[in-house]
């Protein structure tokens, strides 16, 4: 069952598209499906029509391998950067059960899920970004542009500056003497801090400061329980047994300290223990969390609990956006606005004093 993978298929696997695509995906398989259409013609069809070319090879490539014998569980393993273990697990129950339109549909509604969940994020980060550059941009312009001038003039008449503006100066002079060993200095941080967190060690690091950190551990915690609680529905739902649900999930999160702590989770379930009690000794979620989910296990509704779950926790990142975005626009502005009238007032203060002093001599 080897087949060549095209040099496409890894570049096109990380984009950050891919959710959207996979959804995409299993809604069309759904549709042809549930209307009788065989999954060797369900698989061309889609693979032929699919608007990224990459994703519409793979697509292709797996129905080539069902066409050979496989079984469409076992063609999508072998491209594991397109398909995820999640969906070739789910495909396999719907083998089972012979519901695949039915699994392809839930498919389809988890990976939309998870690309409007980005999406939202994205969004309500884009407009503080993009003020934070073009503010980093006027500063930079400012310090190396106009403050040198400003400079030459308050040499060559020796008067006497304020110390908000000999410390302008001071940091003017550095950048236009220094600034490319600065800029490389900065590179080289920025290089070594992304070969550290391609180490299992330094990402292990990275994310369990960001877990520590305030506001952003509180909001992880939130996005990585409506992964785990929407994979851990339809897994239920499609009849995956608990241990192959809570390792398949424990893959799809991406911070990897509850990653491990998923792991731990799951083999503590292995030797009998309550899946509630496993995730309240391992802390990852809420108090909130755990009780849901015990609240399933003891009413035999772990799969509408769990659905339940991610609704609740989706809602809460909505409001946690609105809240964070209604929160960073004004203090973005304010700080962006406060730091270029510092720079023009220890600019002018001593322009105005010059200026005074002249008339008075006159």
């Amino acid at each position: 069952m080897e087949m060549m993978k095209p040099a496409w298929l890894k570049a096109v696997a990380f984009k950050s598209g891919r959710a959207r695509m996979l959804g995409l995906f299993c809604r069309q398989m759904a549709i042809t499906l549930s209307a009788g259409v065989s999954i060797i013609d369900a698989l061309e069809l889609s693979g032929k029509e699919h608007k990224n070319r990459g994703f519409g090879e793979a697509v292709l490539q797996v129905k080539t391998l069902v066409k050979q014998g496989n079984s469409f569980s076992e063609a999508l393993r072998p491209f594991p950067e397109m398909f995820p273990e999640l969906m070739v697990q789910m495909v396999r129950s719907g083998e089972m059960s012979g519901c695949m339109d039915l699994v392809m549909e839930n498919l389809g509604i988890y990976y939309e899920g998870q690309a409007d969940l980005r999406s939202r994020i994205v969004q309500a980060l884009f407009y503080p970004s993009l003020v934070t550059v073009v503010a980093a941009g006027v500063v930079m312009y400012l310090m190396a542009g106009v403050l040198p001038a400003f400079v030459k003039i308050f040499e060559s008449m020796e008067a006497e500056l304020p110390l908000t503006t000999e410390i302008l100066m001071g940091v003017s002079t550095a950048l236009m003497s220094g600034g490319g060993w600065i800029l490389l200095a900065v590179l080289l941080l920025l290089a070594a801090g992304l070969v550290a967190v391609r180490q299992e060690a330094g990402a292990l690091a990275r994310d369990r400061f960001l877990l520590g950190l305030p506001w952003v551990g509180q909001f992880m915690r939130l996005m990585e329980g409506v992964r785990f609680a929407d994979a851990m529905a339809i897994m239920v739902s499609s009849g995956i047994d608990m241990i192959s649900a809570l390792e398949i999930a424990g893959k799809i999160l991406g911070n990897r300290v509850m990653r491990r702590r998923i792991n731990a989770v799951r083999e503590a379930v292995r030797r009998g223990a309550a899946l509630s009690d496993s995730l309240a000794e391992a802390g990852i979620f809420d108090r909130r969390f755990v009780q849901m989910i015990r609240i399933g296990e003891s009413s035999g509704t772990m799969e509408q609990v769990l659905t339940k779950v991610s609704v609740y926790y989706n809602d809460e990142i909505n409001r946690k956006i609105r809240k964070m975005t209604a929160l960073l626009e004004p203090v973005v502005l304010l700080v962006v606005g406060g730091l270029v009238f510092f720079i023009m007032a220890s600019v002018m203060q001593p322009v105005f004093e010059i200026y005074s002093g002249y008339s008075e001599l006159v």
